[in-house]
């Protein structure tokens, strides 16, 4: 059996789960991302502001289709990770943010990384949040360092970035 540093196979999810308080006191569900999160996911996307979306995927996107979908929730846990967020506390325990990383191929310890909060989820620490576990089961899984993109315009990625001590490329 190919297992990852952590002993979890690949594909099967690691039985985590981290409930956390935001800056305003509201809690968060924080654990790895599952293919049955698909829904999830549709609805958190259409949560997000034109803008948002803009400056999460570097072009204008609508919707997400079933094969985006299906990549984004069915990964393996090993190259491809990623944690997602719910605020627990309303109703229907809405997904609200996730993040990721995927192994570079020609850089095993190399992995790209993205994190998306919904609009008005935003600036109350659940970014970081995200980043911090997606950063952590990346090292757990021997990735050194993370490459992250951002528009020049997206000021709040890019201060995120320089606060955790990012170097510009």
């Amino acid at each position: 059996m190919d297992e990852t540093t952590t002993g979890q196979p690949p594909g099967v999810p690691p039985d985590e789960e981290l409930i956390a308080k935001t800056k305003d006191d509201r809690r968060v569900l924080f654990r790895p991302i599952r293919p049955d999160d698909k829904d999830d996911l549709r609805a958190g996307f259409e949560r997000l502001s034109p803008r948002s979306r803009y400056l999460r995927f570097f072009r204008v996107i609508d919707h997400l289709s079933e094969e985006q979908l299906r990549y984004l929730t069915e990964v393996d846990y090993r190259d491809h990770f990623a944690w997602v967020a719910f605020a627990i506390d309303e109703p229907g325990a809405p997904g609200i943010g996730v993040s990721r990383w995927i192994r570079l191929e020609d850089e095993p310890t190399a992995a790209e990384g993205a994190v998306t909060v919904v609009d008005d989820w935003q600036h109350r620490g659940v970014g970081k949040t995200l980043l911090w576990l997606a950063a952590r089961s990346a090292i757990e899984r021997g990735v050194k360092h993370f490459r992250v993109w951002a528009l020049g315009e997206n000021l709040a990625a890019l201060e995120l970035l320089k606060d955790l001590g990012a170097i510009p490329g």
